[in-house]
């Protein structure tokens, strides 16, 4: 993928792994082809658990993470320009 994702398509994602075995952003978004070095910029992702989740080297920046629990998640080299 070599386009950041639409505001949108984050929600559609998450609802179409529903029934996946795990609830981490790191594997699904491997499982779904994309990159978290790119895919989620700008992306709505408040109220999400990404608790003892690998972020590490995401670009999160100017992503709404409001209410998201991010306790035990690895953000080492993350960036989070702007994020909320």
């Amino acid at each position: 993928m070599n386009q950041p994702l639409s505001p949108e398509e984050p929600d559609e994602i998450f609802q179409a792994i529903d029934n996946e075995v795990t609830e981490k952003l790191s594997e699904l978004t491997e499982n779904a082809g994309l990159s978290l070095a790119k895919g989620y910029i700008g992306a709505d992702l408040s109220s999400k658990n990404f608790s003892g989740d690998n972020l590490s080297n995401a670009n999160l920046s100017n992503t709404n993470l409001s209410k998201s629990n991010l306790s035990g998640a690895d953000l080492s080299g993350a960036f989070l320009y702007h994020a909320d």
